[in-house]
């Protein structure tokens, strides 16, 4: 080999040497430069409790409390499944100084002295909660008033008194003047014992 070639052999050499050199610093560089991907810390199961509200059940109807002579306005009166119902809605019947102040209350009037003492007494809603219940089949019912005029119009009876005193009557002639009246409300009080009504009075009102 002469000078010229051994002289252009050592140049070659030279440049790939410096080509290797610079390569392997390069990778050098960079890969210690790349970021160290950060590994999630593993974490202890959990039991997570759910926030879903639990599905609603149905809850039964709660037992009312026995009365006597409840006073009430009487919504409905049907027949279902063998079964006979009637809807009511519980009122308070007042009389004297109770109607009177009850009246200011409810800003019927001014004063005391400036209310009317009803005869046949002030009946108070405050609630309008209408309650149903299964009627006895031995229920004793007794009318004086509007149903007691509505039975004598269906049964085209000529009674001295239109309105009738202490009429017995079974529950299908209940039904039938309720139906009747429309949407006129008689007023009525009931016993009720153990949910069920056993007693059904319409009071006689002048």
């Amino acid at each position: 080999m002469n000078m010229n070639q051994k002289g252009f052999a050592n140049i070659v050499l030279v440049v790939v040497i410096v080509i290797l050199v610079g390569a392997v610093g390069y990778f050098a560089f960079v890969k210690k430069s790349e970021p160290i991907a950060q590994q999630p810390t593993p974490t202890p199961t959990q039991t997570t409790t759910s926030t879903k509200s639990p599905t609603p059940t149905t809850t039964p109807t709660a037992t009312e409390k026995d009365v006597t002579n409840q006073p009430a306005y009487l919504i409905a009166a049907y027949s279902k499944n063998g079964k006979n119902y009637v809807d009511v809605d519980y009122v308070e019947w007042l009389h004297g100084d109770a109607s009177l102040k009850a009246q200011v209350e409810d800003g019927k009037c001014v004063s005391l002295s400036e209310c009317y003492d009803f005869p046949n007494g002030y009946k108070r809603n405050q609630n309008s909660l209408v309650r149903t219940f299964e009627v006895s089949p031995s229920v004793n019912i007794v009318v004086n008033g509007e149903i007691s005029a509505e039975i004598n119009k269906l049964e085209n009876t000529q009674l001295p008194n239109p309105y009738g005193r202490n009429l017995s009557i079974t529950f299908n002639k209940l039904k039938d003047a309720v139906s009747a009246m429309g949407t006129l409300k008689a007023f009525i009080t009931i016993d009720v014992k153990g949910n069920v009504v056993t007693k059904i009075s319409e009071p006689y009102q002048e």
